[in-house]
Parts: structure tokens; C-alpha cells; sequence
């Protein structure tokens, strides 16, 4: 914007001009208190990054799952509090880059409507019989990243997200646990969403659920009391709230 002249001087001398200095707008200046000389930010400084709503607001969606969500004891209350800590801290929660201490995972139990019994899956590096989940990969949600977990590890077609359990809405169990260190990454701690799926029928396991690059060493549909014998306490808290 050009700037603004202004002429002195009268009819009998000379004219003078003077330039005054050019109006800043209030985004680069800042905005005052009434009455007081301290700056406000300018609107471009307090804007959040788009990405980073986003983000906050899939925290505060957790957050609210976890305030309305009933522990089962006094272990699991120790890791809702844990998780809602680790969504309070200002970190990226759901990074899978995030070790301080650890970050937010997504797993499933899948239970056949037809006979009770659960599907779980050995590990094909861990040699521990699991529940199916894994790392958040872009959902910022560790309920669909469970679900999408179950889809590709178990290949089992029809499976459906229990929305109500034992705990009150989708989420069946929250337990926090230790990750040991393996290459680049150090020890760290998953902070692990469990939910509840179920399928009609004991469905056959598609052809490619057990080979190539896959988790699974084997698959197999259990009875509760076969599942608990075959995983850790933790796991064992989840499978008795499915009976």
C-alpha cells in the first residue's frame, strides 16, 4: 500500500511534504487489552495447525471413553490412569515413535456368538498365544485400530464391534505393559485399548492368515478357561468379563 503525504505549510512558503509511516494491520501488531499495554497474540500466532486438532481432538475423544469407562479392579484403575496421564502429557499419544514413556495400541478378542469360544493366535516372534492388535496406523483410534487388526491377522470376514461390555460402552479392558527393547527401539511401555468383536459362527480362517509375511504361527477357537491358561494375567482379566 502506498504511503500516506501530507503538505505543510501555508500559501507564502515553501510546501513540505512529510511522509507518514505506513498503518500496520492489527495481525502484525497484535491487539492490545483495553486499557493496558500488553500485546494479545495475533490471530495467525493463536491458530492451531489443522493436523493438530485433529490430534487433540482424537485425544479428547479417548479421554472421554476412559472417564466414562468402569476398571474391573484396583490393577486396571492403575492403567486407565496411566493412559489418561499419557493423553494429558502434550506428546503424540498414538506414535508409534512415541518410547516416553510409551504410546497408545489397539487389540481384539473375538468371540464366536454360536459356541462362546474366543479366537486367538500365536505369535510368530513372540511365541505367546494373543488377543489380534497392533500399532495405530493413521486412526488416531485405538478402537478401529483394534478392528482393523482382527481383519488382517485372523482374516476372518463379519466381525462386529460389541458396543456395549462389562465396563460400560466399547472398551472391554485397559492394561499397560512392558515392552522389552528389540534393535533400534528401547524399552517402552503399550498403553493397550481392548474391545470386544464377535462373529456368527466359528468362521474358517482365510488361506493367507498363516502365511507370507503375517503374525501367526497358528490359530485356533478356545474356551475361555483354554485361553486364560494360555496368556497372562492380563488377558485373563479381559477373557473373564466376555463370559
Amino acid at each position: 500500500m502506498p504511503r500516506r503525504v501530507v503538505a505543510e505549510g501555508g500559501r507564502s512558503g515553501p510546501r513540505v511534504e512529510r511522509r507518514l509511516p505506513r498503518r500496520r494491520r492489527s495481525w502484525q501488531i497484535g491487539e492490545r487489552h483495553a486499557g493496558s499495554s500488553r500485546r494479545l497474540p495475533s490471530p495467525r500466532a493463536r491458530a492451531v495447525p489443522g493436523a493438530e486438532r485433529k490430534r487433540l481432538r482424537f485425544v479428547s475423544d479417548l479421554a472421554a471413553l476412559l472417564a466414562a469407562y468402569t476398571p474391573a479392579d484396583a490393577e486396571e484403575s492403575a492403567h486407565v490412569r496411566a493412559v489418561r496421564a499419557l493423553l494429558a502429557s502434550g506428546v503424540d499419544p498414538f506414535a508409534r515413535t512415541t518410547f516416553a514413556p510409551g504410546h497408545v495400541t489397539g487389540s481384539a478378542f473375538i468371540v464366536a456368538r454360536s459356541t462362546g469360544r474366543v479366537l486367538l493366535h500365536r505369535h510368530r516372534t513372540l511365541d505367546r498365544w494373543l488377543q489380534f492388535g497392533g500399532h495405530d496406523e493413521g486412526e488416531r483410534d485405538p478402537l478401529r485400530t483394534a478392528q482393523r487388526e482382527a481383519r488382517e491377522e485372523s482374516g476372518v470376514d463379519g466381525l462386529r464391534l460389541v458396543e456395549s461390555v462389562a465396563g460400560g460402552g466399547p472398551i472391554l479392558d485397559v492394561d499397560v505393559h512392558r515392552i522389552p527393547a528389540r534393535g533400534s527401539e528401547p524399552a517402552h511401555l503399550h498403553h493397550d485399548v481392548r474391545v470386544l468383536l464377535e462373529v456368527d459362527e466359528e468362521a474358517p480362517f482365510a488361506a493367507g492368515a498363516l502365511a507370507g509375511e503375517g503374525e501367526s504361527d497358528e490359530l485356533a477357537w478356545l474356551t475361555i478357561d483354554e485361553a486364560a491358561a494360555r496368556m497372562d494375567r492380563g488377558a485373563a482379566r479381559a477373557l473373564a468379563k466376555i463370559r
